[in-house]
């Protein structure tokens, strides 16, 4: 089980409501987008990409979303000059 999943349902077995985690994951979210990221331990990145996959797997972030800290780009077309 992925990490995303796992703080949800430990959650559910804190009998911590959706909407209260939904409010932790979004400001622990926002606070480590505040810091710089060599000032981050391994685990503070682990559980902020835990984090960000339970805020998808809730409905809250797309990976589509230009507004979501997890936004993928589709590749940008090369343009080849003929000489």
């Amino acid at each position: 089980m992925d990490c995303g999943s796992q703080l949800i349902i430990n959650g559910m077995k804190d009998n911590i409501p959706i909407k209260r985690q939904l409010l932790i994951y979004r400001y622990f979210v926002k606070k480590i987008q505040e810091l710089k990221i060599y000032k981050l331990s391994k685990e503070d990145k682990e559980l902020y990409i835990g984090t960000v996959i339970a805020l998808v797997k809730l409905g809250i972030y797309d990976f589509d979303d230009e507004d979501s800290p997890i936004y993928i780009a589709p590749k940008r077309k090369i343009k080849r000059i003929k000489t």
